[in-house]
């Protein structure tokens, strides 16, 4: 489920519509990331994150990737790995532009 169906499966397991744009406020997002780091699991914090920040992380990766094979395997590493590093998010950078940095190295 992780990769190009992410957004659509966690909008999906939130109730929103799959085609319709969903943000949060920064307040929530850094929420979220503390909360994820708690847990360690893609749980429903998890979904609500993707769900805001995936199509936008997906457009970074999809700039850089020759095929869509390869872009469901940066894209399932990206997210892995945001689960795993989320208590090292510092709060000095917006939670966009920090998931944006992550993408980007």
């Amino acid at each position: 489920m992780i990769g190009g169906n992410l957004v659509h499966w966690a909008r999906d397991d939130l109730g929103l519509a799959l085609d319709a744009e969903f943000s949060i406020s920064e307040e929530r997002a850094r929420e979220l990331l503390a909360q994820i780091a708690k847990t360690g699991t893609m749980d429903r914090l998890f979904m609500e994150l993707a769900a805001a920040y995936g199509d936008e992380m997906r457009r970074i990766f999809a700039a850089r990737v020759r095929n869509e094979t390869e872009l469901e395997a940066e894209e399932q590493d990206f997210w892995s790995k945001i689960v795993q590093i989320t208590g090292k998010y510092g709060g000095r950078f917006p939670v966009k532009h920090w998931l944006a940095k992550i993408v980007r190295c």
